[in-house]
């Protein structure tokens, strides 16, 4: 599902330059308030959804949600073959975010609660590898297949995924939290790939179950359980996470990078250099997948929002002190620098804040609180998508560049100072 979420938001980048054209299959050419509100829909679409989310995981499992995070994709691309205007787009990238806001949701809390301690961090970065994978892979739909039959081709993957997930059990941890413990060890022993006779397994299930009681996850949370010290704690650290991960620009630089190319002077072909960005953005995850349980989730977000700091001054630097006649000549430094940033973001800031949203907060307050945590995500991102085109528009590459590099600063002192380490925390505790 992440793969086929990238390729819809990745396919928007390459698509939009060719929507703003005189060939454009609308009845007239987008704008530049057109694109932004593009853009943003999928921020509100997944935030419209969040809470609603967090309470049926809560009541009815994570397969459900799971399983209903394909409809709206499916109804999307029937809405982009037939639109022929703008209205139709907007709907559907609405519907995109709805299917994100499931997935973004549903999935860190599912992982954390089938896989090993000592795996948690590269599975679940997976998550974000598969979601750059299709995004690279939307860029090359986006730039070389044609507009009216790329819908055809994409529209199948959403119905081999809801075939397939059909027949994954549920959650072991929300068999546990519902009083159904035989089910629960079924689910257990599956995700584990071992015996239901086989002792060492049947004794760490005991234990997470005696855990899961002690905690009291199967009576439910409380109100006290949301509003405490520790909680609120969690929440501040959280909200700092999604600040750094959105108003650094790192989303933004990759749906509106066809504008700020041109803002570089790129010498080469605008589609190719977009291409190359999701490249640069699929590496810097598989660095994360590879080393997120070794380095740990603090130093690398850390060191990756220092790095996006850096890069993001030099290309301000660039567009304020240097002159047209040293960019036409040296055009590939800033766009050298922009690669770097989403090669630096995607080995920690992209990857890591969804792991350590998961492992900040209190396991009875899991499944609400993650839907919380995206509601506020995506509506930072529909803040940064909606007027990050209007700052390039208005305010110029510089000073927009310089804002996300402000952002990056403060929320890596903060978590410098605040936020501890969360490499190996069980997730029954």
């Amino acid at each position: 599902i992440m793969l086929l979420h990238g390729t819809t938001v990745g396919w928007f980048t390459p698509t939009y330059a060719y929507l703003a054209s005189d060939k454009s299959p609308f009845d007239k050419p987008l704008t530049i308030e057109d694109a932004s509100w593009i853009g943003s829909m999928m921020g509100l679409g997944g935030m419209s959804c969040n809470l609603f989310i967090g309470i049926i995981m809560q009541r009815f499992g994570r397969k459900p949600v799971l399983i209903c995070a394909a409809v709206p994709q499916i109804i999307n691309w029937i809405l982009i073959y037939f639109g022929n205007n703008v209205i139709y787009l907007y709907v559907a990238r609405f519907l995109v975010g709805l299917s994100g806001g499931c997935a973004f949701v549903c999935l860190p809390v599912f992982l954390s609660e089938i896989c090993d301690e000592n795996l948690r961090g590269t599975l679940t970065s997976s998550v974000i590898l598969n979601l750059c994978t299709g995004m690279l892979l939307g860029f090359l739909l986006g730039s070389y297949v044609p507009y009216k039959v790329l819908p055809c081709i994409i529209i199948i993957v959403p119905i081999v995924y809801l075939i397939l997930i059909y027949f994954l059990p549920e959650s072991p941890m929300f068999l546990l939290q519902t009083g159904k413990p035989e089910k629960a060890e079924e689910s257990f022993n599956y995700y584990k790939n071992g015996s239901p006779d086989d002792p060492k397994i049947k004794a760490e299930f005991k234990i997470i179950q005696q855990e899961c009681e002690a905690l009291g996850i199967d009576q439910g949370p409380t109100c006290s359980d949301y509003c405490n010290p520790y909680s609120c704690f969690v929440y501040g650290l959280i909200l700092t996470l999604i600040l750094g991960h959105q108003m650094s620009g790192n989303f933004a630089m990759l749906v509106y990078a066809m504008p700020i190319f041109k803002q570089l002077g790129a010498e080469l072909d605008i589609y190719v250099s977009v291409i190359l960005l999701g490249v640069a953005q699929l590496l810097g995850v598989l660095v994360a997948t590879i080393v997120v349980d070794r380095l740990g989730r603090r130093f690398l977000l850390l060191t990756t929002l220092l790095g996006m700091f850096l890069g993001e001054c030099v290309i301000a630097g660039l567009k304020t002190f240097a002159s047209k006649e040293f960019l036409e000549k040296n055009g590939w430094i800033g766009v050298a620098t922009l690669f770097f940033i989403i090669f630096i973001c995607s080995c920690g800031v992209n990857p890591v804040t969804f792991i350590a949203i998961v492992e900040l907060l209190p396991v009875k307050i899991l499944s609400l609180g993650t839907a919380l945590s995206m509601a506020t995500l995506n509506f930072t991102i529909f803040v940064a998508l909606k007027i990050y085109p209007l700052e390039l528009e208005h305010w110029g590459l510089s000073i927009t560049m310089l804002i996300s590099a402000g952002f990056c600063a403060v929320c890596a002192i903060i978590l410098a100072c605040l936020m501890p380490e969360t490499r190996n925390k069980r997730m029954s505790v």
